[in-house]
């Protein structure tokens, strides 16, 4: 009878940690997210926009879009595609030139 009651405490304690841990994890993700400073519209866009869905922008899904003037100066690191973080700041600053009234390009 003692053993049965071991393995039942071992894994009800199993199963408390678990939980939690769950959780955090997607804590984790949110915080992922919300670190890169993307709002869910420029997320949107960001989506809408990575055709091939690999993470990043290139040159050419970049064309046709109001980021293909700019393309260049938002690259900052040169890598030939606007990344997340380099997409959320090109918004950003698309959106300061235009005085805060920055809109999606209709393709």
């Amino acid at each position: 009878m003692d053993s049965r009651y071991l393995i039942a405490a071992a894994l009800a304690a199993g199963f408390a940690f678990a939980i939690p841990a769950g959780a955090a994890g997607s804590k984790h993700k949110s915080s992922a997210s919300a670190s890169s400073g993307a709002t869910s519209e420029e997320q949107q866009e960001f989506n809408k926009l990575d055709k091939n869905h690999d993470g990043s922008i290139s040159r050419a899904e970049a064309k046709g879009s109001e980021h293909e003037k700019d393309f260049s100066k938002f690259d900052t690191n040169k890598d030939g595609k606007l990344s997340k973080q380099e997409f959320a700041k090109a918004e950003k600053s698309e959106e300061a030139a235009s005085g805060g009234t920055h809109k999606e390009k209709k393709e």
